[in-house]
């Protein structure tokens, strides 16, 4: 009996575990993403991220490099970037968690996975641009 049980929880667990890529864009931070909108410096990414996307929808100030996306044009859902970058651990990988510093080397196009399933957002995962693979959504 305990073993159908088993097969039943392990055939579960991948689809609890994985997220499908609802859509991906990408990006670079400018300075003009480093600074919140009354022009104080932000140290997170998540509050970096949130703020490129609020300068490309709400602002109109778009670098060469950056794309939309069909997601963040909502007040609602931008304000919840932080939290969506925080829930994904592989996020810190990339420069410690804290956003790159303009000008260094690691200073690079970003792509951005929206992770999620059933259409609901659930995470946002962060990959550098160089075309060596991408990670995708865990």
């Amino acid at each position: 009996m305990r073993f159908p049980l088993l097969v039943a929880v392990a055939l579960l667990i991948p689809a609890i575990a994985s997220a499908d890529v609802l859509g991906r864009y990408f990006m670079s931070i400018h300075p003009q993403d480093m600074v919140n909108s009354r022009g104080v410096a932000l140290s997170d990414m998540g509050q970096v991220l949130q703020q490129d996307r609020a300068n490309y929808h709400r602002f109109g100030r778009r670098g060469p490099s950056d794309e939309g996306d069909p997601f963040f044009g909502n007040a609602d859902l931008r304000a919840q970037i932080p939290a969506l970058y925080a829930a994904n651990p592989a996020n810190r990988d990339l420069w410690g968690g804290r956003p790159p510093q303009v000008g260094r080397a690691d200073f690079a196009d970003i792509l951005v996975f929206v992770c999620g399933s059933g259409g609901r957002i659930t995470s946002i995962a962060l990959d550098y641009a160089d075309g060596d693979g991408y990670r995708g959504c865990p």
